[in-house]
């Protein structure tokens, strides 16, 4: 079977290397794209050197060519035209893809601060509990944006793309908890502008309520469209 690493759109000027298994990593060619696998018997059970094994590879290839989707841990197919019949379909919203993180970089923002209040509304007199609840939680929603949004400000001159995840209040006994996780943040920055991405954060950290945890830069992982992986 073919153990998928990710997609390219060219051709790599240099040897991959070995992969997850020590196979060769090599190129296998569904035009238009190109598609960096390795040969073995079956996808090693994940592990923390499997998945290092994998991300090291990623890497490889982030360094090799200007645009490459990561595939998840484990992706495989029977053979090269089982992948070449996977790609087909969704081959116009691939290369879209690779277009968007060409020359770019992930970095993952993780915000933590003390979760916002909304205030509460009388309710309206012919307003159930259901709907209610439904606007309350309307309105924790914006009020969590409205918190995350000076640190997102902050970074957005240095962004290509952005995708959040706002993190769902969990139930626990400290009520009042001053650090939680509040969102986290993936940004497409362009090659090279990292050391400015963490010092922005670090900025805004210093003068906001919300603080920012910055980690990457890294291959576009959160960017890969799931029909890549």
């Amino acid at each position: 079977m073919l153990y998928v690493y990710g997609l390219l759109r060219q051709q790599p000027g240099a040897t991959l290397g070995s992969g997850v298994s020590g196979e060769p990593v090599v190129i296998a060619r569904c035009r238009p794209l190109l598609a960096a696998v390795g040969e073995m018997a079956d996808v090693p059970p994940p592990g923390a050197a499997s998945l290092q094994r994998h991300d090291a590879v990623v890497r490889r290839l982030a360094r090799l060519v200007d645009a490459v989707l990561p595939a998840r841990y484990g992706s495989a197919v029977a053979d090269e035209a089982a992948l070449c019949r996977a790609i087909s379909a969704p081959a116009a919203e691939l290369v879209e893809a690779l277009a968007l993180v060409a020359g770019r970089e992930q970095m993952t923002l993780r915000v933590f601060g003390k979760r916002p209040r909304a205030s509460r509304p009388a309710r309206a007199p012919e307003s159930g509990p259901g709907a209610a609840y439904l606007r309350e939680r309307a309105d924790a929603d914006r009020a969590l944006r409205e918190a995350v949004k000076p640190l997102l400000e902050a970074v957005a001159p240095l962004i290509d793309a952005e995708r959040v995840d706002y993190a769902e209040e969990r139930a626990s006994g400290r009520a009042k908890a001053t650090r939680t996780l509040l969102a986290s943040v993936h940004h497409l920055v362009r090659r090279g502008r990292a050391r400015a991405y963490v010092k922005a954060v670090a900025s805004a950290s210093r003068r906001l309520r919300v603080k920012g945890r910055v980690s990457g830069p890294s291959p576009a992982y959160a960017f890969a469209p799931d029909v890549a992986r």
